[in-house]
Parts: C-alpha cells; structure tokens; sequence
C-alpha cells in the first residue's frame, strides 16, 4: 500500500504582521488562513490518508474564535486522522488551544514533552512525537529511544532544531535521529 501523507509546519495562524500596516494585517492574517483551508481541503479532495502537523501551527498562545471555528470545520471535513505535535509558539502549556478546545475525534495531540506515539492500525503506522510544554525545550526527547514496534511503519513528527546540540529550541542531532530509526 501506497500512503498519501500532507505534512507542514510552522504555519503561525495568526500572527501579528505587526510590521505591516494596519490595513494588510489583517489580510496577511485572513490570507494565512485561506492557504490552511487549501491545503485541508487539497487532503481532503486527494485522498490523503494523513495530516501532520509539526508545530508552530500558530504563532503564539492567543488564538482567535475565527481560527478555532475554521480548525474545527476544516479538520471534521478531513476523513483521515491529523497528527500534531506542537512546537515552541503553539505549546501545550495548561492554557493552550491543544488542553481547553475540543477538537474533532480524528485529530490527534501530542500534549507531553515525553515521547509518545498514536497508533493507527488500520494503515499499520504509528506516529511518534511530543510537545513543546513551554516555549524552550532544552533535551533531546529521542535519546536511546527506539520504536516499539518495528515491524510496522514508524513515523516521528518532531518540532525541533537539527543544527545545533545545544539549542533551546529541542535539539535533534542527526545522529539520535537515525538511531531512533523511524521509518
């Protein structure tokens, strides 16, 4: 079986655009949007059998209404699961969209700075992942970690930083990458 797969990142819904003028702001904002809604609704229209989202889906801990009603459309409109594991703009801290909102029953949160995995056994994936909990992430959460079942396809959905071991900002050696051994 061939797996259709739509993953992004770092979308920042509703950012500032505090250097812009007052008029395009809020443009770039509802312009930012429309593109999010194009990609779900290309998801949906394609056949894919999975969103993931890694991180930074918004900007910062302050989401508008518009953007937690298009989320909840554009997700119940999707017939496939969506993985996210938030990032150091969007964490998971007690206040966070991720903890307070109910989203719909195909999307799935990493809301844990431990890694964890959902499995999705009718496509024989597990997804692994975590969560920023706070806006720095000092550790590498793959070390000496390794999928619990091999056999199957092991994907990771990670919001981190890959250039440098020391990074506040969830360092990700390629070296702990590859040992993990995600698929």
């Amino acid at each position: 079986m061939i797996m259709k797969i739509l993953h992004t990142g770092d979308v920042h819904l509703d950012t500032p655009f505090s250097g812009l003028s007052p008029v395009l702001s809020p443009e770039m904002r509802r312009e930012l949007r429309r593109t999010f809604s194009a990609m779900m609704k290309y998801a949906a229209d394609s056949g894919v059998d999975m969103v993931l989202i890694a991180g930074d889906l918004f900007d910062n801990e302050f989401v508008t209404r518009e953007t937690v009603a298009l989320l909840r459309r554009d997700f119940s409109a999707l017939s496939c699961p969506v993985v996210i594991s938030p990032g150091n703009h969007d964490c998971a801290d007690s206040s966070s969209i991720w903890i307070r909102e109910l989203l719909p029953e195909n999307v799935c949160v990493f809301t844990d700075e431990a890694l964890n995995y959902f499995p999705f056994d009718d496509l024989g994936v597990d997804v692994y992942g975590y969560a920023f909990t706070s806006k720095f992430y000092d550790r590498c959460p793959l070390d000496g970690l390794k999928p619990e079942n091999p056999h199957r396809i092991n994907i990771l959905l990670a919001h981190g930083d890959t250039t440098s071991p020391i990074s506040r900002s969830c360092p990700l050696p390629p070296a702990a990458l590859r040992d993990f051994g995600a698929d």
